[in-house]
Protein backbone atom coordinates (compact mmCIF):
# COMPACT_ATOMS: atom_id res chain seq x y z
CA UNK A 1 0.00 0.00 0.00
CA UNK A 2 2.66 2.32 0.98
CA UNK A 3 4.60 1.47 -2.87
CA UNK A 4 1.41 2.15 -4.50
CA UNK A 5 0.99 5.71 -2.71
CA UNK A 6 4.57 6.45 -2.64
CA UNK A 7 4.83 5.67 -6.73
CA UNK A 8 1.45 8.29 -6.70
CA UNK A 9 3.15 11.05 -5.16
CA UNK A 10 6.38 10.39 -7.65
CA UNK A 11 4.08 10.74 -10.45
CA UNK A 12 2.32 13.69 -9.37
CA UNK A 13 5.56 15.24 -9.12
CA UNK A 14 6.67 14.25 -12.22
CA UNK A 15 3.33 15.41 -14.34
CA UNK A 16 3.51 18.87 -11.99
CA UNK A 17 7.24 19.64 -13.04
CA UNK A 18 6.23 18.93 -16.47
CA UNK A 19 3.27 20.84 -16.49
CA UNK A 20 5.62 23.87 -15.15
CA UNK A 21 8.24 23.24 -18.10
CA UNK A 22 5.55 24.56 -20.37
CA UNK A 23 4.35 27.35 -18.48
CA UNK A 24 4.65 30.80 -20.33
CA UNK A 25 4.42 34.33 -18.87
CA UNK A 26 3.00 37.42 -20.06
CA UNK A 27 2.89 41.15 -19.40
CA UNK A 28 0.53 44.01 -19.85
CA UNK A 29 0.28 47.29 -19.01
CA UNK A 30 -1.78 49.53 -16.95
CA UNK A 31 -2.48 53.04 -18.42
CA UNK A 32 -4.94 55.92 -17.03
CA UNK A 33 -5.31 59.62 -18.36
CA UNK A 34 -6.04 62.32 -16.24
CA UNK A 35 -8.17 64.84 -16.95
CA UNK A 36 -9.21 68.17 -15.51
CA UNK A 37 -12.02 67.87 -12.88
CA UNK A 38 -15.74 69.25 -14.08
CA UNK A 39 -15.97 72.41 -11.72
CA UNK A 40 -19.77 74.05 -11.96
CA UNK A 41 -20.25 77.51 -10.19
CA UNK A 42 -23.40 79.49 -9.93
CA UNK A 43 -23.22 82.97 -11.11
CA UNK A 44 -27.16 83.78 -10.92
CA UNK A 45 -30.31 82.03 -9.53
CA UNK A 46 -33.29 81.52 -11.40
CA UNK A 47 -35.83 83.99 -10.63
CA UNK A 48 -39.48 83.84 -11.36
CA UNK A 49 -41.72 86.95 -11.15
CA UNK A 50 -43.48 88.80 -8.29
CA UNK A 51 -46.89 87.24 -8.16
CA UNK A 52 -50.34 87.59 -6.46
CA UNK A 53 -51.88 84.70 -4.84
CA UNK A 54 -53.92 82.81 -7.55
CA UNK A 55 -51.66 83.95 -10.75
CA UNK A 56 -51.17 81.16 -13.36
CA UNK A 57 -48.05 79.27 -13.89
CA UNK A 58 -44.83 81.09 -14.88
CA UNK A 59 -42.20 79.83 -17.38
CA UNK A 60 -38.80 81.38 -17.15
CA UNK A 61 -36.86 80.30 -20.90
CA UNK A 62 -33.28 79.14 -20.02
CA UNK A 63 -32.15 81.32 -23.11
CA UNK A 64 -28.56 81.49 -25.08
CA UNK A 65 -27.03 83.86 -22.43
CA UNK A 66 -27.54 85.52 -18.76
CA UNK A 67 -31.09 86.93 -18.20
CA UNK A 68 -32.16 88.62 -15.27
CA UNK A 69 -34.31 85.51 -14.75
CA UNK A 70 -32.32 82.32 -16.00
CA UNK A 71 -30.12 80.65 -13.59
CA UNK A 72 -26.57 80.76 -14.92
CA UNK A 73 -23.65 78.64 -13.64
CA UNK A 74 -19.64 78.53 -15.28
CA UNK A 75 -18.30 75.02 -16.14
CA UNK A 76 -15.03 74.78 -16.08
CA UNK A 77 -13.35 71.14 -17.30
CA UNK A 78 -11.02 69.61 -19.85
CA UNK A 79 -11.19 71.60 -22.90
CA UNK A 80 -13.04 70.36 -25.99
CA UNK A 81 -15.05 67.21 -24.08
CA UNK A 82 -18.24 66.49 -24.53
CA UNK A 83 -20.40 66.81 -21.79
CA UNK A 84 -23.84 65.70 -20.60
CA UNK A 85 -26.02 67.76 -18.47
CA UNK A 86 -28.78 66.41 -15.89
CA UNK A 87 -31.74 68.59 -14.37
CA UNK A 88 -34.07 67.82 -11.66
CA UNK A 89 -36.82 65.55 -12.52
CA UNK A 90 -40.13 67.41 -12.42
CA UNK A 91 -41.98 67.98 -9.54
CA UNK A 92 -39.14 67.07 -7.41
CA UNK A 93 -38.18 70.67 -6.41
CA UNK A 94 -40.37 72.82 -4.19
CA UNK A 95 -39.78 76.78 -2.90
CA UNK A 96 -41.08 76.90 0.80
CA UNK A 97 -41.40 79.85 2.71
CA UNK A 98 -42.32 80.01 6.40
CA UNK A 99 -40.78 76.46 6.85
CA UNK A 100 -43.14 74.91 4.37
CA UNK A 101 -45.39 71.88 5.42
CA UNK A 102 -48.71 73.23 4.15
CA UNK A 103 -49.75 73.09 0.32
CA UNK A 104 -50.07 76.58 0.71
CA UNK A 105 -46.39 77.29 1.67
CA UNK A 106 -45.09 75.77 -0.81
CA UNK A 107 -44.78 76.30 -4.95
CA UNK A 108 -43.61 72.99 -7.16
CA UNK A 109 -41.24 74.02 -10.03
CA UNK A 110 -40.71 71.56 -13.07
CA UNK A 111 -39.80 71.45 -16.82
CA UNK A 112 -36.24 72.40 -15.94
CA UNK A 113 -34.44 73.37 -19.55
CA UNK A 114 -31.06 74.04 -20.12
CA UNK A 115 -29.38 75.60 -23.42
CA UNK A 116 -27.46 72.36 -22.98
CA UNK A 117 -24.12 72.95 -24.27
CA UNK A 118 -22.61 69.71 -25.81
CA UNK A 119 -19.18 70.03 -24.98
CA UNK A 120 -16.37 72.09 -23.16
CA UNK A 121 -14.96 74.83 -25.13
CA UNK A 122 -10.98 75.19 -26.52
CA UNK A 123 -10.47 77.25 -23.36
CA UNK A 124 -11.99 75.08 -20.75
CA UNK A 125 -14.95 76.42 -19.68
CA UNK A 126 -18.70 76.95 -20.78
CA UNK A 127 -21.60 78.44 -19.94
CA UNK A 128 -24.81 76.79 -18.84
CA UNK A 129 -28.28 78.50 -18.45
CA UNK A 130 -31.44 77.06 -17.05
CA UNK A 131 -35.28 78.35 -16.77
CA UNK A 132 -38.21 76.31 -15.74
CA UNK A 133 -41.88 76.35 -15.17
CA UNK A 134 -43.38 77.99 -11.58
CA UNK A 135 -46.84 76.41 -10.97
CA UNK A 136 -49.97 78.24 -10.58
CA UNK A 137 -50.54 79.53 -7.26
CA UNK A 138 -53.50 78.52 -5.41
CA UNK A 139 -56.05 81.38 -4.33
CA UNK A 140 -54.76 80.75 -0.74
CA UNK A 141 -50.82 80.75 -1.14
CA UNK A 142 -49.23 81.75 1.57
CA UNK A 143 -47.69 85.57 1.07
CA UNK A 144 -44.05 85.88 1.66
CA UNK A 145 -40.58 85.15 0.01
CA UNK A 146 -40.28 81.97 -1.56
CA UNK A 147 -37.16 79.47 -2.08
CA UNK A 148 -35.85 76.06 -2.86
CA UNK A 149 -32.78 74.98 -3.82
CA UNK A 150 -31.98 72.67 -7.38
CA UNK A 151 -28.97 70.65 -8.54
CA UNK A 152 -27.41 70.38 -12.27
CA UNK A 153 -25.27 67.54 -12.81
CA UNK A 154 -22.52 67.66 -15.21
CA UNK A 155 -20.33 64.96 -16.50
CA UNK A 156 -18.21 63.89 -19.10
CA UNK A 157 -19.66 61.83 -21.81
Amino acid sequence: MKTKTMLSLIVAAILAGAYQANAAQGTGRATIKVVTAIAVTNVSDLVFSEAAAGAAAETVDPDQTETAQNASFDIAGEPNRAIAITLPSDNTVFMVTGGGGTPDQEIAVDQFLSNNPAQIDPSGTSQLFVGATRAALSATQASGDYEGNFAVDVVYQ
